[in-house]
């Protein structure tokens, strides 16, 4: 393994590239968090879809489900977005906050229609190709399977190896490009990409930056990318009502980012094993790249390991002190 070796990086995606693309359309004044999903796609501007919001989508508080078996019987854009344009809410919109994949293929779906573009020619064009991230892609070319870690050996539904191309059902029957999941990147590139929303983020937030080089310090580079106000604004948890920010989330409770990263701190994990973690007051970020469904999803140490290793992150630091997160 190094650096450069691509892993699938599983719902990482709905932040690396999703919500990372939403900022983009939300700055540039192509949406608003407020608007109807109805706006964009005409088949949720009736019936109780009508009230839902991107906002809604973006907190998981859409009302919808957290996971159809889509995959069993359907393949393709258009009969997605069927299929979920069919569903019946769960709860009422806003009234609680369940995590959806389905609310991030929708999303998808919006980009999409924005912007006249697939989602991935969309996020390499306007996020991964200016922050330098060569080899972060959905559908890996055949080339490239030699350097991918393998996922799961399926003995459900692809009854084989998984290798080179996504590990999620439903974002393999979406053509290995969805909102939710399909991504491939490796720890050098999520480096890149941590160390821009870091600093951004410290910045929107009026906390010092570090001036020195790199891509994120770049004034050509970062009129290219999301504000730092833009960017402080959408990792922030948005109420008290769960741990959610805007597409990421927050420490809480017994959470990915071990016992010391700070309340205000944001990231995201994946089903594969993979996570990242910012921690805005310590100017500190973890990527963290494992490869905890092979060969059976039923693996669980990833969990401990995952605490374990953010706390050591934490504690490593010496010029100040580290004390517990007591938040819930």
């Amino acid at each position: 393994m190094t650096d450069r070796t691509l892993y699938d990086l599983a719902s990482l995606t709905k932040v690396v590239a999703t919500t990372t693309a939403l900022m983009r359309l939300e700055e540039s004044g192509q949406i608003g968090l407020d608007d109807s999903v109805g706006d964009y796609l005409p088949e949720w501007a009736y019936g109780w879809r009508a009230d839902v919001t991107l906002r809604h989508l973006l907190l998981h508080r859409a009302g919808l489900p957290p996971f159809r078996p889509f995959w069993r019987d359907l393949r393709g854009r258009e009969a997605y977005r069927a299929a979920i344009a069919e569903l019946e809410p769960e709860h009422p919109i806003g009234a609680r906050t369940v995590y959806s994949d389905i609310g991030l293929i929708t999303l998808q779906f919006v980009i999409e229609a924005v912007t006249g573009e697939s989602l991935d020619g969309f996020v390499a064009r306007s996020v991964f190709e200016p922050l330098g991230m060569s080899r972060t892609m959905y559908n890996p070319p055949a080339s490239l399977h030699g350097e991918v870690a393998p996922t799961e050996v399926d003995t459900v539904f692809r009854k084989r190896p998984v290798l080179g191309e996504v590990h999620d059902e439903n974002a393999f029957a979406l053509g290995g490009v969805a909102g939710h999941a399909g991504l491939f990147s490796t720890a050098g590139d999520l480096a890149r990409f941590a160390g821009w929303i870091a600093r951004a983020a410290r910045e929107g937030r009026g906390l010092p930056v570090d001036e020195g080089g790199g891509a994120a310090s770049d004034p050509s580079v970062a009129a290219l990318l999301p504000s730092p106000a833009t960017v402080a604004r959408f990792t922030a948890r948005a109420d008290d009502a769960s741990s959610r920010a805007l597409g990421w989330d927050t420490p809480s409770g017994r959470s990915s980012s071990g016992r010391f990263f700070a309340t205000s701190s944001f990231g995201h994990t994946g089903f594969t094993g993979t996570s990242i973690w910012v921690d805005t007051e310590r100017d500190l970020f973890v990527v963290l790249l494992t490869n905890r469904v092979n060969p059976t999803r039923a693996e669980r140490g990833h969990i401990p390991l995952r605490r374990a290793v953010h706390d050591a992150a934490a504690t490593s630091i010496r010029d100040r002190p580290i004390e517990p997160r007591d938040r819930p």
